[in-house]
């Protein structure tokens, strides 16, 4: 199917998120948008997503949590690759990276989508662990009560945002309750003992630093002491737990990065340089040609 010659958007909101919708789904039972959350019920966004435009990455500048209700694919969110199957629950937190790489007979979804802005109207300054940090993302198997709980919710939040006026404090506390689940099924899967061992807490701990500083930072030293470790150690650490060394993991997080900034935004390549805290251009161009194969100007003509 050819794809939709539209120019993908910057980063994916709830405005946004508004747009494509009613570019790709033409009907109204899939799904609600409000000011501050939108709702989906029983969507198949990531291959039509795959179908519009060269699938990412993109950027989160809200929440996203939900249930796969069928098919399977594969998703990169913050470097971290995640296999998505029926049954599975995801949450994908603000700014995170997204990047949806294989679908198999689309990935049907029920799920939310959360302003910034409505998290701080539900929890003002005393937000769950799941919502404190940005770039946050697990997705874990579902057990017939999770599924049970989050599909009743959905529908009742679906009913309720139909009615004509509809009461939004009822509506907030909902979703205020569904927020509270998962951050008791996040908190279960931190304690679990197959993700407890030291040596993998330090690896996630690594990528998210690597999530948060990498525009800036990326010798090896400078994430050795942030995790309290030698140089020496935390490469090997690094190598050992994912099967790729540390400067992999902030190279591709830099030319992700890179990516977003010239796919979905106007800015120049002097402007990416700086943002980046590369050298000069050329330094910059050599880095992406050496990783992507292609020069920075050349990624961004493919855009559309």
């Amino acid at each position: 199917m050819e794809k939709d010659m539209h120019t993908p958007p910057q980063s994916m909101n709830i405005t946004v998120m508004r747009q494509l919708m009613e570019r790709l789904i033409h009907d109204d039972s899939k799904f609600f948008t409000a000011q501050e959350f939108a709702i989906g019920n029983n969507v198949d966004f990531f291959g039509k997503l795959l179908n519009m435009t060269d699938g990412g990455p993109f950027f989160l500048e809200d929440y996203r949590l939900g249930i796969v209700v069928q098919g399977e694919g594969d998703i990169t969110v913050n470097l971290l690759q995640h296999h998505l199957s029926a049954g599975d629950l995801l949450f994908i937190g603000q700014g995170s990276i997204v990047h949806p790489n294989h679908i198999t007979g689309g990935v049907v979804l029920k799920g939310f989508i959360l302003s910034p802005d409505l998290i701080s109207q539900l929890f003002g300054n005393d937000v769950p662990a799941l919502l404190a940090n940005t770039a946050t993302a697990f997705h874990c198997p579902s057990s017939a009560q999770d599924r049970e709980f989050i599909c009743n919710l959905q529908q009742t939040l679906w009913h309720l945002v139909h009615r004509e006026a509809y009461p939004e404090p009822v509506a907030h506390a909902l979703l205020s309750a569904l927020l509270l689940y998962y951050d008791r099924l996040y908190a279960n899967l931190q304690n679990l003992p197959a993700n407890g061992s030291n040596n993998l807490r330090l690896f996630k701990q690594f990528i998210a630093l690597v999530n948060q500083y990498s525009d800036s930072e990326r010798s090896i030293p400078f994430y050795a002491d942030k995790l309290c470790l030698s140089p020496r150690y935390f490469s090997t650490l690094i190598q050992e737990q994912s099967g790729n060394s540390a400067k992999y993991w902030i190279d591709t997080a830099v030319i992700t990065k890179a990516k977003i900034l010239l796919r979905h935004s106007d800015k120049t390549i002097s402007q990416i340089t700086d943002e980046l805290h590369f050298p000069n251009d050329s330094f910059f161009c050599k880095f992406f040609r050496r990783l992507t194969g292609s020069s920075p100007t050349e990624y961004r003509d493919r855009r559309i």
